[in-house]
């Protein structure tokens, strides 16, 4: 495994992010893990990192989707929640929230690179965390997008036509048309080799603090 990012935004002002703009803001509601989540409401994208550049990456997330008003029709309302573009700022891949007729959320996950939807969206609800994770090859005949849901594949193709130039900016985005929804975004990790674990980020890892005996192992002075 080469986490290539990662952050649970427990620094608690948004310093792990190249850029945090007007509309999104570190919050203490509804982490995953820790005191501390980034809070996304409408307004111009944000950037998690833009120094990558991967032909794969899988990158994981949590978001808890918060209703905080009434849309003004059906498909008014839509907004990316993960874009990913290319080393030279090209939109290759985003991960869409849209509104329903009857007030349901669907996600919706869009090769940019090639102008389609991959698969068929997936229907959220208000008031619920969810596991989102992405995987991204970059290939113009095997090229990979996939969209895992709480542990399950929602979303799946390896004939994609992703384009040529690697992966560079991650980005966390906004809602558009006034918002219907609040999101926060938890515990992003973003990974070269495979699907980061199922485990929190937001908890710094504790040192030994002495209070029980250190385990032996041969050759090691205790």
């Amino acid at each position: 495994m080469a986490i290539a990012y990662v952050t649970g935004f427990e620094t608690g002002t948004g310093s792990e992010m190249v850029s945090l703009p007007a509309g999104m803001t570190i919050s203490t509601s509804h982490p995953r893990t820790g005191t501390y989540g980034l809070k996304c409401t409408t307004g111009a994208e944000g950037i998690y990192t833009n120094t990558l550049n991967l032909a794969t990456v899988y990158i994981r997330h949590s978001v808890y989707f918060e209703h905080v008003g009434t849309p003004g029709g059906p498909g008014s309302e839509s907004g990316n929640i993960l874009i990913l573009k290319s080393t030279a700022d090209a939109y290759l891949l985003s991960v869409r929230v849209s509104h329903a007729p009857t007030d349901v959320r669907q996600l919706v996950i869009r090769n940019e690179a090639a102008g389609h939807d991959v698969g068929s969206p997936f229907t959220v609800v208000a008031a619920q965390t969810y596991v989102i994770q992405v995987k991204l090859t970059i290939s113009t005949t095997v090229g990979v997008i996939e969209l895992m849901v709480d542990g399950i594949v929602v979303a799946t193709s390896s004939v994609e036509n992703t384009g040529t130039t690697n992966i560079g900016i991650v980005k966390p985005s906004q809602m558009t048309n006034g918002g219907f929804t609040n999101y926060y975004i938890d515990d992003v990790m973003v990974d070269n080799a495979m699907y980061p674990s199922d485990r929190g980020v937001g908890f710094p890892i504790r040192p030994y603090q002495g209070t029980r005996p250190r385990p032996f192992a041969p050759g090691l002075a205790r």
